[in-house]
């Protein structure tokens, strides 16, 4: 359970920048569709298959010192018998999630020992990118699971599931929390419009709005703490409400006093605070 409030409050602010949030993440149902489009696990070539279908993963598996998606193609690339084996029974619905995912990460390990030769210092296998192949492979089902992500989120909304480093099971706690939350924002028409609306022919179309799920409680988690914003005055600061000069310590004078600021640019930040009510 979590505080509904807060994540209406995360949707809001997600929808105000949507533009801008479109231009970075778009490229998530893009490697959705791509590997919908290239996964065919009866190619004779596997290893160029598994590469093509991940083509537009890009950060999703890939970043600064960690290398999931260039390790598991490389693997396959030694060994494509065990590695399509490793992905078919990570696909294979009618068993446990957690127990795929442990499965696929510990038979990485056994690749890495075996046809590393001392040079592999990691397959680069975790719940976080085995869950980025869920996502791809069933993208109306599963989410991103990753941890820092999931604690963040947990805490802006108050969530009674905390995610605790290193515990495999919370994989499907954060399922059930984006389930949970998406049923929030399947009932805002305005939002699921808006990301209908931006979707090109080489999008995934995402009817079930995982993908938009999911971008959402990224973004949250990525959020700033933004403290309620207390009454503002009048435009004219120098006169605030009620002439209660003892209430209020910064009249535009005082202000402009203290402070080295032209005139011209006081102006403007009273102006940008009436419309942001905050200013970092």
């Amino acid at each position: 359970m979590f505080d509904v409030n807060s994540v209406m409050k995360i949707i809001s602010e997600y929808k105000h920048n949507f533009k801008e949030i479109d231009k970075e993440e778009i490229y998530k149902w893009k490697a959705v569709k791509c590997f919908q489009d290239n996964w065919n696990e009866n190619n004779p070539d596997f290893p160029s298959m598994l590469e093509l279908s991940l083509g537009k993963a890009f950060n999703l598996l890939a970043s600064q010192n960690y290398f999931p998606k260039s390790m598991i193609c490389e693997m396959a690339k030694k060994d494509p018998h065990a590695v399509k084996s490793m992905f078919l029974a990570l696909f294979d619905e009618l068993q446990p999630v957690i127990e795929r995912v442990e499965n696929f990460i510990n038979n990485a390990e056994k690749l890495r020992l075996k046809y590393g030769g001392g040079a592999w210092k990691s397959h680069y296998q975790t719940p976080n990118s085995v869950s980025v192949y869920l996502f791809f492979r069933y993208p109306d089902k599963y989410y991103i699971f990753k941890y820092q992500k999931f604690k963040n989120i947990s805490i802006k909304i108050n969530n009674s599931n905390i995610p605790k480093k290193g515990v495999i099971q919370d994989i499907q706690k954060y399922f059930d929390m984006c389930n949970e939350i998406l049923q929030i924002v399947k009932s805002d028409d305005e939002l699921l419009n808006m990301s209908k609306e931006r979707l090109k022919s080489d999008d995934y179309d995402d009817k079930d709005y995982h993908i938009l799920t999911e971008d959402i409680v990224l973004f949250g988690s990525k959020q700033k703490e933004i403290l309620p914003a207390e009454p503002l005055p009048h435009t004219d600061i120098g006169n605030p409400p009620g002439n209660n000069e003892s209430k209020w310590l910064y009249s535009k004078e005082k202000f402009l006093n203290e402070v080295y600021m032209p005139i011209e640019e006081y102006d403007s930040l009273v102006s940008l605070l009436e419309h942001k009510r905050h200013i970092i």
